[in-house]
């Protein structure tokens, strides 16, 4: 915790948005994810910061502020805000900030308090009620129809947590602790904040400094560890700030992606001058690891702030010291030149590999890189490969996960499941690999319509042109042993999940997310591929029967049953397609915010394109297919794998390629989206660390 560089350029012109704000305004910025992360940081906070004039009679949720970046991210960093004396109140020439953050206002007394000694707990008690429901606290008594005892610093006292939370037991009316679990870490937690014999001695005096800090880690940070590590163990205790800080608080906790910031941010060496501006408030960040002390210094005559290192301290001593009785503040606490650059150390060996990602396409491949968060092999391969192994990989990080991409060197089966052999020689830890690119899709799937662009996931493989060819009639293998069989434990229960309205409506908002962040990043990399939506007009479905080919001037096309090579080739304008012969569908979808449908299924994998209207509704009725590709089949039985690929046709004869970068596009988003859902287990922590240059804030001195 404390003053350091910011790792992302803030929006001067966007005020700061309080927790409270948040809780009547921001409903949607809340997940399990980021509600107990915050928690923890939180609860930590007062660890380090109790007894410091940051935390003041009467703070709360609307306290905690977080700052909107220039690129509109809200990274879940929060921030107090307090307001501090513009001069030394003494006059001596010693001031210390140091003040006893226990000290409440007039009105606290052992009847408002039920004799708690130390309301800074019933303050956090009532923040962390606060989060879990996502409410302020007045709306919850509100809604227990219970009158609110008002005070001058405006905090909530101890007898309306009790009843608020708690509940009357004279009229038998339930509190709402009852909607929280009764073995659940944050309930204990809350409990322990609100036992007001826990926070003193034996003889009921107050606790010294020592035993206070042991206790309020022991009974309520160590609890909101647990709560956090219970519903999200690949969070690392030891770095969970740094992790929240690349969270975006106001996109469900995504993965703020590092170009943003690299592109922009630029560092502020150690020493710099810097004009003295004057805030109305000062700010401080919140995060449970460390507390830094800032040397302040200055000169006489100069209305300049100088920048110091910080030095991090077992236990928070925020005592600073002026010389004179100087008007004093803290600069703004993010400034447009500070912007940090956090490095990932690359892993040690291919062992910390456990993701693999497989396309067949460069155009495929292509939009998989646009959503890297950060690549291993920028100046040169790191990892080799094992001896016969003939694949090119380039490595990375998507998010959590250290990412192996191989390109395959070409289509078909045969191509996958050679390629993915060599991979699995190399990277020998992989528990997941993907198949991401693009795919027909059938326009008819379980009852709704599929279009060009949305995706499909795979649930199992079938290999349909596997089988035996029979006089007049061709059977595929079908069963188990002959084709392919389910996934394994570990991704069924993945696609599960993913299978509820509740996660397929996450992953597609995620997805609507990473898509723009693709097609932004390809237009700064000015990519040749066009990753835009082509738009309704163009996604044109024929009936199965109607087949692609010239209505004029050819021989050939105007038989029944062929058509020449060069009307395969050419567009359905060109070909002479008749738009009065589409098939009519309502497709109702805003272009600038496109949000790919998600479709869960058996997918057709074979060495054969499918270019039949008939054949394909054919083969996908008999089977229950809900695409058609190429390489999922052979990938199969050597990885545990899923394919993730975009529909950029239907499978049928009016095959074009305008919508193939399209529809890769929004299969590489919901492949980063599925990422972020991919919980890694315990073992397979990569021991890479944040590590972020530490430098003070300016400091605003002045006459």
């Amino acid at each position: 915790m404390g003053f350091e560089k910011s790792n992302f350029p803030i929006d001067k012109t966007a005020n700061p948005i309080s927790l409270s704000q948040c809780f009547e305004d921001r409903h949607d910025f809340f997940t399990e994810k980021t509600k107990r992360i915050l928690s923890l940081i939180i609860g930590s906070t007062i660890l380090h910061l109790n007894g410091t004039s940051w935390l003041q009679p009467g703070w709360g949720s609307a306290n905690i502020k977080f700052f909107q970046t220039i690129f509109c991210k809200t990274p879940l960093r929060p921030f107090i805000q307090i307001q501090l004396p513009k001069t030394n109140p003494a006059g001596a020439d010693d001031f210390r900030l140091v003040v006893n953050g226990g000290d409440s206002d007039d009105e606290t007394s052992d009847d408002l308090d039920l004799g708690h000694r130390f309301p800074v707990m019933v303050a956090l008690a009532v923040v962390l009620i606060e989060v879990y429901f996502v409410k302020p606290f007045k709306k919850l008594a509100e809604m227990h129809d219970v009158p609110l005892i008002e005070v001058s610093s405006g905090r909530i006292t101890l007898i309306d947590v009790d009843q608020v939370f708690n509940g009357d037991e004279e009229t038998g009316k339930e509190g709402w602790r009852s909607q929280i679990p009764e073995d659940s870490p944050l309930l204990m937690a809350i409990d322990n904040c609100l036992d007001g014999e826990l926070w003193e001695d034996e003889e009921g005096g107050p606790l010294d400094s020592e035993t206070l800090k042991s206790r309020i880690y022991q009974h309520v940070v160590r609890l909101l560890e647990l709560h956090l590590i219970q519903g999200f163990s690949q969070i690392p205790l030891d770095g969970v700030d740094e992790h929240a800080r690349d969270l975006d608080f106001g996109k469900w906790g995504q993965v703020i992606t590092r170009p943003e910031q690299d592109s922009q941010a630029t560092s502020l060496p150690s020493g710099v001058l810097t004009p003295t501006r004057i805030p109305s408030s000062t700010v401080m960040a919140l995060a449970p690891s460390q507390v830094g002390v800032p040397s302040l210094k200055r000169k006489w005559g100069q209305r300049y702030s100088q920048l110091y290192s910080l030095g991090s301290y077992p236990s928070p001593n925020l005592d600073t010291t002026l010389t004179s009785d100087v008007e004093y503040k803290l600069s703004q606490f993010f400034d447009n030149e500070m912007g940090g650059r956090i490095s990932l150390q690359p892993p040690a060996d291919r062992t910390h590999f456990h993701v693999a990602i497989i396309c067949a396409l460069p155009r495929e491949l292509d939009a998989v890189t646009l959503l890297f968060d950060k690549f291993w092999d920028d100046e040169g391969d790191l990892y080799g490969r094992a001896d016969g192994d003939m694949n090119t990989y380039i490595t990375g990080r998507i998010g959590d996960h250290n990412i192996v991409l191989a390109l395959l060197p070409g289509m078909g089966t045969n191509n996958a499941a050679a390629a993915t052999a060599s991979l699995r020689s190399s990277y020998t830890s992989l528990r997941l690999a993907i198949l991401v690119g693009i795919c027909g899709g059938v326009p008819r799937i379980a009852n709704l319509d599929a279009f060009l662009g949305d995706v499909v996931v795979s649930k199992t493989i079938i290999h349909y042109d596997y089988g035996r060819l029979y006089p007049g009639h061709f059977v595929v293998k079908n069963t188990v042993e002959d084709s392919l069989g389910s996934t394994n434990r570990d991704i069924r229960g993945l696609l599960a999940v993913f299978e509820t309205e509740l996660m397929r409506k996450r992953l597609q908002k995620e997805a609507s997310e990473y898509l723009k962040h693709l097609q932004n990043k390809a237009r700064e990399d000015r990519r040749r591929a066009d990753y835009k939506y082509p738009g309704i007009v163009e996604d044109k479905l024929y009936p199965p029967a109607y087949v692609h080919k010239h209505r004029t001037s050819c021989d050939l096309c105007t038989t029944l049953d062929t058509f020449c090579d060069s009307a395969s080739e050419a567009s359905c304008a060109v070909a002479g397609c008749s738009s009065m012969d589409l098939v009519v569908r309502e497709h109702t979808v805003e272009e600038a915010n496109f949000s790919p449908e998600i479709f869960i299924g058996r997918v057709g994998s074979g060495n054969t394109v499918m270019n039949s209207g008939e054949d394909r509704d054919r083969i996908a009725s008999a089977h229950n297919i809900i695409a058609f590709e190429m390489e999922g089949a052979g990938a199969w039985d050597e990885i545990p794998c899923i394919v993730v690929k975009g529909i950029c046709d239907y499978a049928d004869s009016h095959k074009n390629k305008s919508w193939q970068d399209f529809a890769a596009a929004t299969a590489a988003a919901v492949t980063k989206a599925i990422l972020g859902r991919y919980i890694i287990r315990d073992g397979d922590r990569d021991l890479a660390r944040i590590d972020s240059v530490a430098l003070s804030h300016p400091i605003a001195l002045s006459h």
